[in-house]
């Protein structure tokens, strides 16, 4: 039993270490790029990298929304983010919003 709580603490932090080294990574290759497209998706990568933690992800989702680069498909993307972090925020109508603009249902 011991060993199990061990094992579960143990997974826990390895899961927490590797989304830091995953944002991280994210970040250098960011810092890196040149293209304005790849750079669009690495955002959208670092969104999916902050899901429990949304003012980050914010920061992001606000930048492609404003890029005006960035195509369609990103967009819709960056809307249906952002109203999901609507709904954890319990701005309801907001999220509804955001979501339908982005393509969900």
């Amino acid at each position: 039993m011991v060993f199990r709580v061990l094992t579960i603490i143990m997974l826990g932090q390895l899961s927490v270490l590797a989304q830091k080294v995953s944002t991280d990574s994210l970040k250098l290759l960011l810092e890196h790029e040149k293209s304005n497209a790849k750079i669009i998706d690495i955002k959208l990568d670092l969104i999916k990298a902050h899901k429990d933690h949304q003012d980050s992800a914010f920061v992001y989702i606000q930048e492609i929304l404003n890029d005006r680069e960035a195509s369609n498909y990103q967009l819709g993307i960056a809307y249906s983010r952002l109203g999901y972090y609507y709904a954890i925020k319990d701005s309801f109508p907001l999220s509804i919003k955001n979501r339908k603009i982005g393509g969900c249902q």
